[in-house]
């Protein structure tokens, strides 16, 4: 790779658009200065605004196979169950070349709305025979493949309910023990592309992963520097049965036997006690909401609200991916919030400016989520930029001090003209 730089009409840097900035990318795909000095651009980007690339911390790829799907009702009303039923059909039917195919699909539409980065919350480990876990390298090899920058969160998945044995097609997640899903852990380590993918740990949730093995999980990421994720909460069925095996909410339960901080991340949290909560972001962990799968399944809203508020480090996912769209999730989560307290203005950031909040929330709280350095444009961080035509008809009448509430509540991917992952452009 040869060095860059980069000057674009506007650039994003630390919540304002500024002019006259060149960005400097080294050969090493990251960013080396960035300032107003004499280097001479070597590509001026025209009526362009130059930000950072948006970071997705939440994805089941696969599931983009099943867009157009489970969206009619005829005999009964639907839930995230109805809904479970059918994504076990697509996993009955998904063979190597359409699991990859589907993979790719996914990442590509993620990089052409501006996602630089993804957190693959990968839980689809085996093939028809249910072994081998092969599909962890396919879903390796789907990445390279688009070009997207990937931390695997690599999913244990052990049990079909507490205490419940694998049924269907949840014995293509499964692992036989906590031992042989850390051996398998300890392979795929050897095959990451060190340039754009890393692995993280992840224990699918308190129904599928036997608590002490949790805890195990999340010592062994402690020890290799790795993060962990979790689904917690999504459902009021899965609090119901936590409370019956083991007297505690499954928030309760973590911040009793976890000593979780910066490198946990509970995805959802739809339904968590506001203690739990606020004891849960004293530590400094992370939150992932999901506002389009949540708001598509029927999960109901989260206290995100209250969660900014104290503090919380909240990042966004495009989990389903049956919409892959990091504007609209930006939007649906204020606008959740919006709905349920019947006031506007929740996200708020720099001078009460919600496009800020929310973009920071796109960037800088998927990045801590992943523990990437991504999210900024500054030195030191890769190269991962998105491009946004300035001439395009959704931002018409765009001033320096409206551009981003107009890029955030106002357009889609159209205007979205570039992107650029470690210094290459792949859109």
């Amino acid at each position: 790779m040869t060095r860059q730089v980069l000057e674009a009409g506007w650039t994003y840097l630390d919540g304002r658009f500024e002019d006259g900035v060149r960005v400097e990318v080294g050969a090493d795909g990251r960013i080396s200065r960035v300032g107003t000095g004499n280097d001479r651009a070597t590509e001026r980007l025209e009526g362009c605004a130059l930000l950072p690339g948006f970071v997705n911390a939440h994805s089941h790829a696969f599931q983009r196979g099943l867009r157009g799907l489970a969206e009619t009702f005829p005999e009964k009303s639907g839930n995230f169950w109805v809904w479970r039923d059918e994504m076990y059909r697509l996993v009955g039917e998904l063979g190597a070349e359409r699991f990859f195919a589907v993979c790719v699909q996914a990442f590509r539409e993620m990089l052409r709305c501006g996602i630089t980065t993804v957190g693959e919350f990968h839980y689809f480990h085996h093939d028809e025979t249910c072994g081998g876990f092969a599909f962890d390298e396919l879903v390796l090899s789907a990445a390279r493949e688009a070009g997207i920058r990937m931390v695997l969160l690599n999913a244990c998945y052990m049990t079909g309910d507490i205490g419940q044995p694998l049924e269907g097609g949840q014995r293509r997640f499964g692992a036989d023990s906590i031992d042989a899903f850390l051996e398998n852990v300890a392979r795929v380590d050897a095959l990451v592309d060190r340039d754009l993918q890393r692995q993280g740990l992840v224990a699918h949730s308190i129904r599928a992963v036997p608590i002490d093995d949790v805890v195990r999980l999340h010592e062994y990421a402690s020890e290799n520097k790795m993060v962990m994720h979790m689904h917690v909460e999504e459902q009021p069925r899965e609090i119901d049965m936590c409370l019956l095996h083991h007297k505690m909410r499954p928030m309760e339960l973590l911040l009793d036997r976890l000593p979780v901080g910066r490198e946990f991340t509970a995805v959802h949290c739809t339904h968590t006690d506001p203690g739990d909560m606020s004891r849960y972001i004293d530590r400094g962990a992370n939150i992932c909401i999901c506002p389009l799968t949540e708001a598509n399944l029927g999960d109901g809203i989260s206290a995100a609200a209250g969660m900014w508020a104290d503090g919380g480090a909240i990042c966004l996912g495009s989990d389903s991916n049956n919409r892959i769209d990091m504007l609209g999730e930006m939007r649906l989560l204020e606008y959740g919030q919006r709905l349920q307290h019947e006031g506007r203005g929740v996200f708020k950031g720099r001078g009460g400016s919600v496009a800020e909040g929310l973009m920071r929330v796109a960037t800088e709280g998927g990045a801590r989520s992943l523990n990437v350095d991504c999210g900024r444009i500054s030195v030191g961080q890769h190269a991962d930029f998105v491009v946004v035509d300035l001439n395009a008809p959704q931002l018409a009448g765009w001033t320096k001090e409206t551009l981003l509430t107009s890029l955030v509540f106002g357009c889609d991917a159209s205007v979205i003209k570039g992107v650029c992952v470690g210094g290459e452009w792949v859109v």
